[in-house]
């Protein structure tokens, strides 16, 4: 388990229906889009758009529009208790997944939001990308609460890593993009492809 350090930036600009947040890691990691969009529901908001980049300084800045789903404002003391979780969960490990798995048991009304869910079918497609060992994951599947959160976490516990992401939600519907590769950096076999879509249905059959 990690216990180094961890300090990121948290830029807050209010919108005309939410928030826009700006997240600065000094580092890329696994896990991180799975913490970020763990805690962010954790704390009441839903995920309508996000994207990840590096910026000019080499820095790695995950970008979220969210709205309130049982928060109200994120002034600076929910921008403090979300980037504070953040920190703690990278400091433990992002690798550590049971210690992830137990974050939400804080959050009572969140778990039994994640039970309750009614059952929906995702569409899955996976495409290659020419000349390079990384694919393109697509999910279509109507929105709810945690989503974006459901998907990074069934892709950690399978051992792939998300290099990129785009998150869009369009009349109730989320359309999401992830570049993917296992954690080690290889590409993904085709054998191991066949059954991707199998295996992120099983995890995501909510």
């Amino acid at each position: 388990m990690s216990h180094n350090k961890v300090s990121i930036r948290l830029n807050v600009i209010e919108l005309d229906e939410g928030y826009r947040l700006h997240f600065l890691f000094p580092w890329d990691k696994s896990g991180i889009l799975y913490i970020v969009s763990m805690v962010l529901f954790a704390h009441g908001w839903d995920i309508v758009q996000a994207f990840s980049q590096p910026n000019v300084e080499a820095e790695f800045e995950d970008i979220f529009e969210v709205v309130p789903s049982t928060a109200t404002y994120f002034d600076e003391k929910a921008a403090n208790r979300v980037r504070s979780d953040i920190e703690m969960l990278l400091e433990q490990g992002a690798e550590n997944k049971p210690l992830l798995s137990k974050y939400l048991d804080k959050f009572p009304s969140k778990s039994k939001l994640l039970q309750a869910a009614s059952k929906v079918k995702s569409e899955f497609r996976v495409n290659k990308v020419p000349g390079h060992r990384h694919m393109v994951l697509e999910v279509r599947r109507p929105d709810r609460p945690g989503v974006l959160m459901q998907i990074c976490k069934a892709l950690h516990e399978i051992g792939i890593d998300i290099i990129s992401f785009k998150a869009d939600t369009l009349e109730n519907q989320i359309f999401d993009e992830f570049t993917i590769c296992y954690s080690d950096g290889e590409a993904i076999s085709e054998n191991d492809l066949t059954g991707l879509e199998d295996r992120l249905s099983s995890n995501m059959d909510f």
